[in-house]
């Protein structure tokens, strides 16, 4: 959690940006399993990202991704999303184990004031016949906390197109 203290003494704005990769913005596999070799090759979805930039924008976000990926995953990640257009600090890149960990990334922040938008689909278990299961306890978690959730049907519209990287 040093990280998040970091993000926090970084960050001059009051609003934070969390962003899920995975089916939020990287259109990965329909497997529940990443492989490293992988990473650096999926396709993006350019409305999706877009999207954020244009929150970034207009809304003064700090933008943080998040994402259920290993720790040795980190530095393949941050040069995937740098090829889709996100330049972004160490300190703007959280690997979580759970769904629960990025829950408690959110409350701190919100504990402390900072106005919280998180974009997640909150799903696994995909298969290729495209059904899959909600990380409900996080779900639930988001809305008791009365945080603003960009969710997976909404995100749809924005996941039409896909880019090569």
């Amino acid at each position: 959690y040093l990280q998040i203290i970091l993000i926090t003494v970084f960050s001059k704005k009051k609003s934070i940006l969390m962003v899920d990769i995975d089916r939020t913005i990287a259109v990965t596999p329909v497997t529940d399993e990443l492989f490293l070799e992988d990473i650096g090759r999926y396709k993006y979805y350019p409305d999706m990202v877009s999207l954020i930039k244009l929150w970034i924008k207009d809304e003064n976000y700090f933008l943080v991704f998040s994402s259920i990926r290993p720790l040795m995953s980190f530095n393949l990640t941050r040069q995937w999303l740098k090829r889709v257009g996100f330049r972004i600090n160490w300190n703007q890149l959280l690997l979580a184990r759970t769904p629960m960990q990025k829950i408690k990334v959110i409350n701190f922040f919100h504990q402390r004031g900072f106005k919280v938008k998180i974009v997640d689909d909150f799903s696994y278990n995909h298969k290729k016949n495209g059904d899959f299961l909600y990380y409900n306890k996080a779900l639930n978690r988001v809305n008791e906390l009365g945080i603003v959730h960009f969710s997976l049907q909404e995100m749809k519209k924005y996941q039409k197109k896909i880019k090569k990287v």
